[in-house]
This record gives C-alpha cells, sequence and structure tokens, in this order.
C-alpha cells in the first residue's frame, strides 16, 4: 500500500488580550502553500494589532529545498514586521535549524521551541 502524504492544512486563532496569534500548520507543506500562509497570519497580525505569534510546526513536513526556504525568510523580512514568531518545532527537521540561524542572521524575531510554555514566555519578554 502507498505511502499517501497528508495535504497541508493549517488553523489560526487570535488572543486579542494578550496580542497573540496562535497558529497550526501541519502535512507536506509546499514553499507557495507556506509564503501564502505567512502572508495571511501577517495580515491577521496587522489588522487585529497582535505583535507575537506562536505557530506549531511539529507536524509539518517542508517539502521544498533550503534554497526556497531563504527566498520564504527574506520575504517575510522584507515585510519589515514588528512581531515576534516562536516556532514550536519538530527536532528532527533540519531546516528548523536554518531558518533560527537566518532570522539570528537578520535580526528577526523568530525562535525555535520544542513545547509551548518556554515559547510563550519568551513572546512575553519581547
Amino acid at each position: 500500500m502507498p505511502h499517501r502524504e497528508r495535504p497541508f492544512f493549517y488553523t489560526t486563532e487570535f488572543e486579542k488580550e494578550s496580542l497573540l496569534l496562535r497558529a497550526k500548520a501541519t502535512g507536506h507543506g509546499k514553499a507557495e502553500e507556506v509564503k501564502q500562509m505567512f502572508d495571511v497570519l501577517t495580515l491577521i497580525a496587522k489588522e487585529n494589532n497582535l505583535t507575537k505569534l506562536l505557530i506549531n510546526v511539529e507536524e509539518l513536513t517542508l517539502d521544498y529545498s533550503s534554497e526556497k526556504m531563504i527566498d520564504i525568510l527574506y520575504h517575510i523580512e522584507q515585510q519589515h514586521l514588528d512581531i515576534s514568531i516562536a516556532r514550536i518545532i519538530n527536532q528532527n527537521e533540519f531546516k528548523n535549524d536554518l531558518i533560527e540561524l537566518f532570522a539570528e542572521k537578520h535580526n528577526l524575531k523568530i525562535k525555535n521551541f520544542t513545547c509551548e510554555a518556554p515559547a510563550i514566555e519568551w513572546l512575553n519578554s519581547q
């Protein structure tokens, strides 16, 4: 029986009182899908004056090259967002380390975590 890839899917909710936007992405994300998701998340954050994004990507497989991932990060950087992004990650996805390294190098407020409590603590300290 062939293995079936789960399609890319994400959900969002926001907590207006804490200025927090929560998102969860799952499945096999192609570069354009992930880029579009970040555009939507940015729009939601801007429209609601939210400054913190907690995104759970533990069940997301980045189904594209590291070069395309860097293109998405440059796209995020060019938006000049005033938002801190905490990512709950699967440590087995090596591209997560590249994302955090790029963020550090380009002064983006993006940080990886393996569980929610320290991610929320970091977001609240920003």
